[in-house]
């Protein structure tokens, strides 16, 4: 366990664990939130009802609060996690706190989301990147590349349908945008990109009268 960060006053604790050929930890549950975010290997985690998920690179688990579980490497892996948690641990075999199982835990992505972000890797590796140090040199990325980012819904999805847009409000999809452009180091330009859906797209949505919809929106998108 290499810890990361902490702070004692508010309970929170982030370290990167790594497990060794089939590791695991031992059934536990924890005094608050934990987020699991695998970064290397093959991993798994399972909680007390029976749902194992197998976990590879980028994929992040959220176990909730009270929630019996186990997380590690698949048999015979390696896996690395971070681990973000908020409370302290109990143990199974700690007989003075009784083990009371709260809800089951999920995955942050669901299967749409990950199709979105293989979209949206292809299309960085096949327009931006080939291009990357010519858009970092001049100071500027091609409108091109936006107006193709728009096609291909990349832009613009929290634009309702009615404008073009994918009628989503669903911030995961912001999230692996940003995450995909930070895997590849796609600097000033791939900013540009979070630029237009995090903070341009949304007051356009939100403050619009109905007038300014139809003038503004469809371009957005």
């Amino acid at each position: 366990i290499e810890a990361i960060h902490g702070n004692a006053e508010i309970g929170l604790n982030q370290g990167r664990v790594h497990f060794h050929n089939g590791a695991r930890t031992k059934w536990h549950i924890h005094l608050g939130d934990q987020v699991l975010y695998f970064v290397e290997g093959k991993g798994m985690a399972e909680d007390h009802g029976g749902t194992r998920i197998d976990c590879d690179p980028g994929d992040i688990v959220h176990v909730p609060n009270g929630t019996r579980h186990i997380h590690g490497a698949r048999p015979g892996e390696d896996a690395t996690h971070i681990a973000i948690t908020h409370g302290a641990a109990i143990w199974e075999d700690d007989p003075e706190y009784p083990m009371v199982c709260g809800p089951a835990m999920t995955r942050i992505y669901t299967d749409d989301h990950e199709l979105f972000r293989q979209s949206f890797r292809s299309f960085l590796e096949a327009e931006v990147m080939p291009r990357f140090e010519e858009f970092e040199h001049d100071g500027v990325m091609d409108r091109q590349i936006y107006a193709e980012a728009g096609k291909h819904g990349f832009v613009g999805f929290n634009v309702p349908e009615a404008y073009g847009g994918g009628g989503s409000d669903d911030f995961r999809f912001n999230a692996i945008i940003a995450e995909e452009l930070a895997a590849v180091g796609a600097g000033g330009g791939g900013l540009g990109l979070t630029l237009h859906n995090d903070i341009v797209s949304p007051y356009f949505v939100t403050y619009c009268n109905d007038e300014q919809a139809a003038r503004w929106l469809p371009g957005i998108a």
